[in-house]
Formats: structure tokens, sequence, C-alpha cells
């Protein structure tokens, strides 16, 4: 537990930021990504985070997961809580309950 609420103030400290040619992009009250003026990601999230270690944080319908650069569905959305990746790891919470866990980038 005091793992993962370090690694979250780390995220904090030292936010990651949208990769050079990334923009995250509302239209219509749901959120994409486009890259040099093209949709990368048309927009269907309810929130997307800048990309860091290329995965960005999706929420949609009350669910995160994380897509990669390409735009595609790396992790799904099945956690309450994320964050960033940071040093090949992320914190995530499954439930409500208060407990956070730890996944890698590839998901294991």
């Amino acid at each position: 537990m005091r793992f993962a609420l370090l690694l979250i103030l780390i995220s904090l400290a030292f936010p990651c930021l949208s990769q050079d040619n990334n923009t995250i992009v509302k239209k219509r009250g749901k959120y994409g990504v486009k890259a040099n003026d093209k949709w990368v990601v048309r927009p269907r999230y309810d929130s997307i985070r800048p990309f860091a270690e290329n995965r960005a944080a999706v929420l949609k319908k009350g669910k995160w997961g994380f897509i990669d650069e390409n735009g595609k569905m790396a992790i799904k959305r099945e956690y309450y809580e994320v964050s960033d990746f940071q040093g090949g790891l992320a914190s995530v919470q499954y439930a409500r309950d208060g407990y956070w866990y730890l996944i890698s980038i590839d998901n294991y």
C-alpha cells in the first residue's frame, strides 16, 4: 500500500508530458487523439491522459484502461482508478475498496 502511494506521489511530482506530436482533443463532449492533424483515436472516450511510456490512460463508462501510440487498446478497461506508467509500472484499483495494485506496461 505504501509503495503504491509513493508511486502515485512520484507521478504527481513529475508529470509526464504528451509525446511530441500527439494532441488530446475534445469534440462533442468526447476525447480523442490527433497526431499531425490526423486522428489517431477518434473522440469516443470520456477522458484521456497524456501518453507516458507509449501508453495513455483512457476512461469510458467509468472504467480505465490504456491505449498504445497507435490508438489500439493495450490494456483493457477494467480499473476504477489508474496512475500513469513510470518505470514500466502503473498503479491500478480493481475495485473501490482502497487497494492499489501494480501492473507492468505489458499487463503482467
